[in-house]
């Protein structure tokens, strides 16, 4: 404040433009660098910076999808007042076919090429993922998200287990109604729901499988479960009191079981202390479980709920008691983790970590744990574009190891740093055949537009379409009125899947057409720009 009062004084303001299209670029930061003042531009790009101390200075400016400017230098050379126009550039992605579909023989390999193209004027960065769902974001973000407490009507859930095709929930009703077995399809629909034989108010906290019966813990003891009728079969005594979290560990035959602050023990099935994991303060338990595809060897996964709100996900190496953070949960304000399990059984060729989120309102959460597309090779799986640059990227599909007359489907997952709001995808569908002759075959195209998306847009749709032969195409955008606003394609085209962006930055807001016409035939489509 000082520095501001006695300073040179000067007022410095302007505009931060598109360099393509010279509209303004809003909520963009630009900050003098040497005093760390900054300022967000408004709806029309400008930005308004008072009393600014020095007569020399140097200034950034960073938008979301746009390349950063690092520095520029600007002086008041004497004069009180300094305009300026700063114009940002930004990259621009498009590629095809955005559609795969191929018919392999079994032990057949074929390579599919997607050409990706850099039509800004900015460096185009990107990264490629396979994903078993088209879900936005990276590794361990949330997938779906299932309110269970309002579909079972229970105040007070434990935990949650995907078993025998069917999901397993534990409830805690209130004191005068009795702890619940919930049992729901996969469409998360209750099928069957019993009475827990437990002993507390809150009946059993968590539940593990060892594939043949549900466990449950409760006081001071494991409930062998059977799932047919949910009675308890035998009951495993712990070294615990109370006992709230449980795992079973399938590679070394044994129970891994804790409580909130406790140490974690790994007990036989006549409850004999075999292992012992050392808390001391490292974590506070939610729930533990085991996941043998892990690929550092840390194979007992535990949540933590932390003192400071943070759901906290660590991973232990059994032999050595030796403890990793993994990732603090991205969950929802004031959750809190329950039991959990991580299943394959989820999402095709997807490891997902599910778990019973606690609070107001009891939901159900997964989230990304691990892929295992082997049948899928991405060459490169991220790569770097100058403007009007192009490439190739190669995606090998195999049908080994894959079962015949079945269909495999994927996504593959395109982040990038343009303007475009979330993720790109290719869609990928690999059919095994092993009744006829080997053949690869690309999608039955057929002549027409496919989709838009994203529909409405804000700054830049991409338009999808087919060509069922080759032919001379145009692809135009209109307002309502028929007037032709641009041409996006116009040219001779060979039969095949493409996308094409349509760019909205010169353009206000409102409804437009896009159509194709190979001379004979014509198909339109209504796309919204909303700014």
């Amino acid at each position: 404040m000082i520095t501001q009062l006695t300073g040179y004084g000067g007022l410095f303001f302007g505009r931060i433009v598109n360099n393509m299209t010279d509209e303004p670029v809003t909520e963009a930061e630009v900050r003098i660098v040497e005093c760390n003042r900054t300022c967000i531009t408004d709806n029309s790009g400008y930005f308004v910076f008072e009393n600014v101390a020095l007569e020399s200075f140097t200034v950034s400016v960073s938008r979301w999808g746009y390349t950063p400017l690092d520095e520029a230098d600007f002086t008041f050379d004497g004069q009180r007042e300094l305009e300026t126009e700063i114009r940002l550039l930004h990259p621009e992605m498009y590629f095809d076919p955005d559609v795969i579909d191929v018919n392999l023989m079994d032990s057949e390999s074929v390579q599919v090429d997607i050409v990706i193209h850099n039509i800004g004027d900015g460096p185009l960065d990107f990264e490629t993922s396979v994903r078993g769902a088209r879900a936005e974001g990276k590794l361990w973000d949330q997938i779906e998200g299932i309110h269970t407490g309002e579909i079972l009507g229970d105040p007070r859930l434990q935990a949650v287990l995907l078993f025998q095709d069917h999901f397993w929930i534990v409830g805690g009703q209130r004191s005068d109604e009795p702890n619940m077995l919930y049992k729901l399809n996969r469409n998360w629909e209750l099928v069957e729901s019993f009475e827990q034989e437990s002993w507390t108010n809150y009946g059993w906290r968590n539940l593990t499988t060892d594939g043949q019966y549900l466990y449950g813990v409760d006081s001071t003891y494991i409930a062998q479960i059977d799932p047919q009728n949910a009675e308890v079969i035998g009951r495993i005594p712990t070294p615990l009191n109370p006992c709230q979290a449980i795992a079973w560990d399938p590679e070394n035959n044994l129970f891994w079981v804790g409580s909130v602050t406790t140490d974690i023990y790994g007990i036989d099935r006549y409850g004999n202390v075999i292992n012992r994991i050392d808390n001391d303060y490292r974590f506070r338990t939610s729930g533990i479980c085991y996941f043998p595809d892990d690929r550092d060897g840390y194979k007992l996964y535990i949540l933590s709920n932390d003192r400071d709100g943070n759901v906290r996900l660590l991973k232990c190496e059994t032999e050595t008691g030796s403890l990793t953070d993994v990732i603090i949960l991205p969950i929802e304000e004031g959750e809190r983790a329950g039991g959990f399990q991580i299943t394959d059984e989820l999402y095709p060729f997807t490891w997902a970590l599910m778990v019973q989120m606690q609070a107001g309102e009891d939901w159900v959460r997964t989230f990304e744990a691990s892929s295992n597309f082997f049948w899928i090779d991405i060459t490169p799986e991220s790569s770097f574009l100058f403007p009007d640059e192009d490439m190739e990227m190669q995606i090998e599909l195999t049908a080994m190891d894959l079962e015949v007359d079945e269909t495999y489907n994927a996504f593959v997952q395109i982040q990038h740093n343009t303007p475009i709001w979330g993720s790109f995808w290719i869609d990928v569908e690999m059919t095994v055949n092993g009744n006829s002759a080997p053949s690869v075959e690309q999608i039955p195209f057929a002549f027409g537009l496919n989709s838009i998306y994203p529909n409405p847009f804000n700054a830049i749709g991409n338009v999808s379409f087919g060509l069922d032969k080759t032919c001379d195409v145009s692809l135009t955008l209109h307002d309502l009125t028929g007037r032709r606003i641009s041409t996006l394609i116009n040219g001779e085209m060979s039969s095949g899947s493409y996308s094409v962006p349509v760019n909205g930055f010169s353009l206000p807001s409102g409804m437009y057409i896009v159509s194709l016409s190979d001379g004979s035939r014509i198909s339109q489509m209504k796309l919204t720009l909303m700014k």
